[in-house]
């Protein structure tokens, strides 16, 4: 059995059964998945029954096969498919959250994926962990920051966008509490509003209001999120 497992975007490690008892070693070989065209990738010694492809392309679907050679020639090939991870990193967060007045961290997030176009538009930065019932806004730019900033930390650069006012809902208030959330559809129409491209990494962080911090401290600041757009 050839197992391949995919380790990042320029990487995918084989392993296989050592099924034979007199192999002189082991000769690996990659194909475009469908292409049907095969090329040698390398060869281990005998009994060693891993290999590791550092030489793929990011993003892309691909077949290998592993057989066992002797001076009588090849045995039939054992095969698997495999891929390479994404050309873009995925969704990441970054920078220090400042904890709010009710000693909760606010926490940013995400859901989906952060493409320009296609029939999938389904990428959204959230925040949680932060008070309800209280406005706040999602800040975004291109460029990452590390400023103090309302007694906290601000985690993007300007010049800095900000996207229209929400409200966290959550429980109802009175009490205060730490159930509420925030929600952005980062998507394709919003998008082409500002000219972004696919290959263009952002950064994004939610600022809310806390009245339990003096003026002019009465803010909360998730952490940063960095994305890059996919096409």
């Amino acid at each position: 059995m050839l197992v391949a497992s995919t380790i990042s975007s320029t990487h995918v490690a084989l392993s296989w059964t050592d099924n034979a008892m007199t192999e002189w070693g082991f000769g690996v070989e990659r194909a475009i998945s469908g292409s049907g065209s095969w090329i040698a990738i390398g060869n281990t010694p005998p009994d060693v029954t891993a290999f590791q492809d550092t030489t793929v392309a990011c993003g892309t679907d691909f077949e290998y096969r592993v057989s066992a050679f002797n001076c009588a020639g090849s045995s039939a090939a054992t095969l698997a498919s495999g891929s390479s991870a994404s050309c873009f990193p995925p969704p990441a967060s970054y920078c220090t959250a400042k904890p709010n007045s009710l000693s909760c961290v606010p926490e940013i997030g995400w859901s989906g994926t952060p493409t320009t176009s296609g029939l999938t538009d389904d990428f959204f930065v959230t925040a949680s962990n932060v008070i309800n019932r209280k406005s706040g806004i999602m800040i975004w730019s291109t460029q990452p920051a590390v400023i103090p900033f309302g007694g906290g930390t601000l985690c993007v650069a300007p010049p800095i966008i900000r996207t229209p006012g929400q409200n966290s809902g959550g429980n109802p208030a009175p009490p205060l509490d730490c159930s509420g959330q925030y929600s952005f559809h980062f998507g394709h129409g919003y998008i082409q509003t500002y000219f972004l491209a696919a290959g263009q990494t952002l950064r994004a962080q939610y600022w809310s209001r806390d009245p339990g911090f003096a003026s002019p401290n009465d803010i909360g600041l998730t952490d940063g999120l960095t994305f890059t757009l996919l096409p």
